[in-house]
């Protein structure tokens, strides 16, 4: 018999607290191609996760490039490394889904890149039938501009959240 959360991880679904961070840049933004913004969010996810791994199982990085143009914002991604990013979001400038729902509608940041909104959340999963839900997304940091990105990640990634 092979326990609940076992078959859960083999379908890829981890039940527990979740640690999301958004990370926001462009290809014609200066900041965001500078080499310390760009080291900075390479290095998030192994600090995020150094950090914090026993209090989130799950800790995704979600790259968002706020480029009109596909290509450009995938250009702009992979000079970052796409092995960085756990999930992407590309296209429709400063229309695309992920800032219309931190910028523009739950308005945690003004729109300007570098940006890191970094939120939490509880996911619950059940086999037989397989049932997923997610609690409500609660921000816990944001960060704006090259220099505080650039901090926070050297300062390693504080998070106002319990580590246990």
């Amino acid at each position: 018999m092979v326990p609940d959360s076992v078959q859960l991880a083999s379908i890829g679904l981890r039940p527990g607290n979740q640690l999301v961070a958004y990370v926001f840049g462009s290809s014609r933004c200066g900041y965001c191609q500078s080499d310390a913004v760009k080291s900075a969010v390479a290095g998030l996810r192994d600090s995020l996760r150094r950090y914090y791994g026993s209090a989130f199982p799950t800790i995704a990085i979600v790259g968002v490039a706020v480029n009109t143009d596909l290509d450009e914002g995938l250009g702009y991604l992979k000079a970052v490394g796409l092995t960085h990013f756990d999930e992407i979001a590309i296209g429709k400038g400063w229309q695309n889904e992920q800032v219309i729902r931190w910028v523009r509608r739950a308005r945690v940041a003004e729109a300007g890149v570098p940006l890191i909104v970094v939120s939490r959340r509880d996911m619950t999963a059940k086999l037989n039938p397989i049932s997923v839900s997610y609690s409500s997304d609660s921000v816990v940091r944001v960060l704006q501009g090259r220099d505080s990105v650039v901090s926070w990640v050297a300062h390693g990634t504080p998070l106002d959240v319990d580590r246990r």
